[in-house]
């Protein structure tokens, strides 16, 4: 009969989504993705085994380092352009900062602040759409947002895109 009773408080501390007040995440990633005139490209980063805690106030903040170096593009080629391209010799690591939440309807509106490239843009009120198991959000800029010129390789044969799509995901 104890053990029924001190169940409840055994459980509770180990519920990953505790309601809007907060969320438990347990992986964080970002892809980047654009078009070429020989076709698209995503860039990716992830990192799983997380157990931090989100807490739904104006204080909080939420922020992960990424090593330029540790994206993964699909191949040896195509990862030696996106961290040329980013400038991964200058510039190693890009941040991502969320921060200013807000509960809605539909998740969490908050601030996001990329560091890349040497660059910080902002983007005010994004909305972290809550998924079963995921917080996600997307985002849109251009090439020249972070003071870069879009790529191009094979004396122009290949140009990439000056939209890039950003897709940040936060595991539950």
């Amino acid at each position: 009969m104890l053990n029924w009773i001190l169940l409840p408080f055994f459980l509770v501390p180990c519920l990953y989504k505790t309601g809007y007040k907060e969320w438990v995440i347990t992986s964080k990633s970002i892809t980047v993705a654009g078009e070429t005139s020989f076709g698209g490209f995503s860039c990716g980063y992830a990192i799983n085994g997380l157990l931090d805690t989100l807490h739904l106030s104006s204080a909080d903040k939420l922020d992960f380092d990424i090593p330029v170096e540790a994206f993964s593009c699909g191949n040896f080629m195509l990862n030696r352009d996106f961290r040329q391209t980013l400038k991964a010799s200058e510039h190693p690591k890009a941040n991502v900062e969320a921060r200013d939440f807000t509960p809605n309807s539909e998740g969490v509106e908050c601030k996001i602040i990329l560091d890349i490239a040497g660059e910080n843009i902002e983007f005010e009120k994004v909305q972290l759409k809550e998924l079963p198991n995921m917080l996600e959000a997307n985002l849109e800029m251009n090439f020249e947002d972070l003071g870069l010129s879009p790529p191009r390789k094979l004396g122009g044969l290949i140009e990439v895109d000056n939209k890039l799509s950003i897709h940040l995901v936060l595991g539950l």
